[in-house]
């Protein structure tokens, strides 16, 4: 089964109603979703898609999805700044990992918003 074969499939599953452009060989379909017109064309073995009139949060979710992640402390230490103008200030390094990639990472002032990997939302 073409790729564009299995997107078709999987858009009549949903009740999605999609066109076909025959000048692009059967291979260009195009569709309407909640983030507005779609297309996509077979590269073989891969699509193509494009969504017209996205925000970039839009952007952001149809390209990651709306999945979030937990940022779990593995380990903190204490250490002294030598930089000027914070020279002796006592910090805390903590060390996080990413509950949906596993990816670890470091703060001192604060936490991240998104996982510096996959770019989930950390709740």
């Amino acid at each position: 089964m073409s790729a564009t074969e299995k997107l078709r499939k999987l858009l009549d599953e949903r009740g999605v109603e999609w066109h076909q452009d025959v000048d692009q060989g059967g291979y260009y379909t195009e569709w309407n979703s909640q983030y507005g017109e779609c297309n996509a064309l077979e590269w073989y073995p891969r699509l193509t898609l494009v969504i017209l009139n996205l925000t970039p949060e839009q952007a952001v979710e149809a390209t990651l999805g709306r999945e979030t992640c937990r940022a779990d402390e593995t380990a903190t230490w204490d250490c002294v700044c030598d930089g000027v103008g914070h020279y002796g200030e006592h910090l805390t390094v903590h060390v996080m990992e990413c509950s949906a990639c596993g990816h670890t990472y470091e703060h001192v002032n604060g936490s991240y918003e998104y996982c510096p990997r996959c770019g989930r939302k950390v709740e």
